[in-house]
């Protein structure tokens, strides 16, 4: 995974949830996911996984372009080993 996309990915996502002044487990259920993994993903703890892009992509459309940079680059790093 490419370090560089991750974060500018989840600073994305932060600001969009502060946005909609929503909390962790209202914003997770809007990326149909638990709390818990939300809070993972956003403090870096775990990974981003295509199931997670895919539930950003369906709730929060506006945020497509960070997604597709985010895939991109991830891309462009290579497989992980």
């Amino acid at each position: 995974m490419n370090q560089n996309s991750t974060p500018q990915l989840l600073k994305a996502l932060k600001a969009h949830q502060q946005t909609l002044a929503l909390s962790d487990a209202q914003f997770a259920a809007q990326l149909g996911i638990h709390r818990s993994t939300w809070v993972l993903i956003k403090n870096g703890i775990r990974p981003l996984n295509l199931s997670v892009l895919g539930g950003i992509a369906r709730a929060f459309p506006a945020l497509d372009a960070e997604i597709l940079n985010y895939l991109r680059t991830r891309d462009q790093a290579g497989p992980t080993p």
